[in-house]
């Protein structure tokens, strides 16, 4: 008899039923284990196709940068607050650190009406950009906004912004368009304010005279003519000035940057003018107020009591874009009233809610081929703007309309927020501009724009596409939300192809970019201005260590607002005194770069001022022992020139298991000249 187990007709060996759940049993539980590495798996899967895309996004938002002549002159903290005025005024904090993510918890008190903690939290704590620069561009005859001036497209649009009447009754808004600098000449006169200066030699409209010591300033006259509609120049002067500390006595607590003025001056009547003359240029008050004082106002960063005066040099005097209306022209049945006055423009795009605007502006035609004179001679006219994004949170994809069908575009993310969509606090996605007055449609959740002439060409909004949308140039699309894929009616696509196209909209995991960009040049401060005190510095100054007698700083070190930490500065020329083997001798370091410090726990604190971060040359140069005043006749006795900032870094962020991550990509770009006295 066999002792094997007992098979069933055919005498052949055979599992017994014990056998058999043995077998289930260590199969079950080898399964179970491979089980438990599937969603470590998924997530690291996850994880890293954000991270692709993230990649992806900072590339493309530094390459639009690096490929476009528009480039700003800086992009820096800053946040709207109530002033008094029909508009909210534009506030630059350089105390905000570019790596802080924080959430705010509430909102400033002096905050313009409407701002929520969103709005200045994580990546929208830096979103204002500093004249990014244009020239005036040629209108597109074959295009709907070339009806009405020549269109341009801010970069980092949606833009925030309001309309009201200013105090002569015209029309402003919340950015600023300028011209090119003017030419300053210094002086000190003893003439009354509104009375002609027969002295004073200004040889035409690219230049102005300043007296620091009365706080006033004089143009070129313009004299007026039949053929300009206008009858007046507008001019913007920013400045940083010196106050008090709070105790209201003389000791300087810093210079800051103080509100833009806007200065209205009439043109000269020529009946007023003698025969065969012709007329002076008049001096002015710069605070554009009866008495010239700085305004007064319990909600500006200073009283009037503590202001000290305007630093030398420190301000930015140019022509001013004059607002033609505060209605937008898009779909407008008639063009703004352009006049023969190159500074004008007016809006193409319309109001969203929330003040939010796409960002798309006119400006008159004439501009195009208008001339200027600059301090090479004549060149074309430029536009400087400065303006602040609605939300950074709201990505921009730059693409081109593919050359053949099917006309599918894909997103640089997926998972396309769209309405009704829960986000991560619990609340419902109501579209890109966010929470629509009760009763009002929901917002788009992904906008279309020709990237060329700023027309807004579809609409996706509460799944399905906006066919009408108010221009008569919406084409049909439908969108994969969850692949991030945009496909174009094929028919409407076909007169498309090669266009380039902006793609508004926003993504689940709270995706935001964000650019940030180191001052094109920077201001040294000049030290005999101070005496002990609390020193801080605006956001486009540095000051030099050991400057003053009192050696206030380390005497190696250049020191920066925190806003600027991490990023790269060029100096044409540095004058130190450096000690080798016992010999000491001056040395005239030369076009140099360096990268400020970026480490939070080595920010000092000067003078008992807020925080400062700084640049220490021992780092590049170990036997560097203190600055020096140059003493060959060209800086002054300064101990540095040329100060330029050189660096921009594109940052994405998005949660993940409920933290930030983020993605950085810096760039180093050109500085032009080399020396800048």
């Amino acid at each position: 008899m066999s002792t094997g187990s007992n098979r069933a007709g055919n005498g052949k060996p055979a599992f017994t039923l014990l056998e058999v759940l043995v077998a289930l049993i260590v199969l079950l539980v080898g399964i179970l284990a491979l089980l438990r590495l599937f969603p470590g798996g998924f997530l690291t899967i996850q994880n890293t196709a954000q991270l692709t895309s993230a990649q992806a996004l900072a590339r493309q938002q530094l390459d639009q940068q690096k490929s476009t002549l528009s480039a700003a002159d800086a992009i820096v903290p800053g946040y709207f607050e109530n002033t008094g005025g029909a508009l909210p005024s534009l506030v630059i904090n350089p105390n905000i650190q570019p790596d802080d993510l924080t959430d705010f918890d509430s909102v400033p008190g002096n905050a313009a009406a409407g701002t929520t903690v969103y709005d200045i939290s994580n990546i929208n704590r830096i979103r204002t950009v500093l004249n990014e620069h244009l020239r005036i561009p040629i209108p597109s005859p074959n295009s709907e906004s070339g009806k009405y001036g020549a269109a341009y497209v801010l970069s980092m649009g949606p833009v925030y912004n309001q309309f009201a009447l200013s105090n002569t009754g015209g029309p402003q808004d919340l950015i600023t368009v300028r011209g090119m600098p003017l030419q300053r000449i210094e002086t000190s006169e003893s003439v009354p304010l509104g009375t002609p200066d027969t002295s004073l030699n200004l040889r035409n409209e690219s230049q102005y005279a300043v007296d620091y010591n009365r706080d006033s300033i004089a143009f070129y006259p313009r004299l007026a003519s039949a053929s300009p509609v206008t009858t007046f120049r507008k001019f913007v002067i920013t400045y940083d000035y010196y106050r008090r500390n709070t105790a209201g006595n003389a000791i300087t607590e810093t210079a800051v940057s103080g509100p833009a003025t806007t200065l209205i001056v009439p043109d000269v009547d020529p009946t007023t003018i003698p025969a065969g003359t012709s007329p002076m240029p008049t001096w002015i008050p710069i605070f554009n107020n009866a008495a010239n004082t700085y305004p007064d106002s319990a909600t500006l960063p200073v009283p009037s009591s503590r202001f000290l005066g305007i630093r030398r040099g420190s301000e930015d005097v140019s022509r001013g874009f004059v607002l033609m209306s505060s209605v937008p022209y898009i779909g407008s049945a008639a063009p703004p009233a352009w006049t023969s006055d190159p500074y004008e423009y007016a809006w193409y795009s319309k109001q969203e809610p929330n003040n939010a605007n796409l960002g798309v502006l006119l400006f008159n035609p004439a501009g195009h081929s208008d001339l200027e004179n600059g301090p090479y001679g004549p060149q074309p006219l430029m536009a400087r703007i400065t303006y602040t994004t609605f939300d950074n949170h709201i990505i921009r994809d730059d693409r081109a309309v593919p050359s053949a069908a099917p006309y599918a575009i894909k997103l640089s993310l997926p998972l396309v927020l769209t309405n009704g969509d829960t986000l991560d606090d619990g609340t419902l996605e109501t579209g890109m501009f966010r929470d629509p007055v009760a009763g009002d449609p929901p917002t788009p959740d992904v906008i279309l724009m020709n990237a060329n002439t700023g027309e807004e060409i579809g609409e996706y909004t509460n799944g399905a596409a906006v066919t009408g949308g108010g221009t008569p140039n919406f084409i049909p699309f439908t969108l994969d939300a969850k692949a991030g894929i945009v496909r174009l009616d094929p028919t409407a696509a076909a007169n498309l192809q090669g266009v380039p196209l902006r793609i508004l909209y926003r993504a689940q995991n709270d995706w935001g970019a964000q650019l940030q960009k180191a001052t094109s040049q920077y201001t040294v401060m000049d030290p005999t201005a101070f005496t002990a005190g609390s020193y801080s510095l605006p956001y486009n100054n540095c000051y030099i260590g050991g400057s003053v007698a009192a050696g206030v700083g380390d005497p190696t070190k250049i020191y920066f607002p925190i806003c600027d930490a991490g990023k790269s500065v060029s100096i044409a020329h540095l004058w130190v005194v450096e000690v080798i083997g016992g010999v000491t001798q001056v040395v005239d370091l030369q076009g140099l770069q360096y990268q400020i410090n970026a480490e939070p726990g080595l920010f000092v604190s000067v003078q008992s001022g807020p925080p400062l971060t700084w640049i220490d040359l021992t780092a590049v140069n170990p036997n560097i022992v203190r600055f020096v005043p140059a003493t060959n006749g060209i800086t002054n006795g300064r101990t540095a020139s040329g100060v330029m900032g050189i660096s921009m870094k594109s940052r994405v962020v998005w949660k993940s298991a409920e933290r930030w991550r983020k993605v950085d990509n810096d760039t180093v770009l050109a500085t032009g000249s080399p020396y800048q006295p």
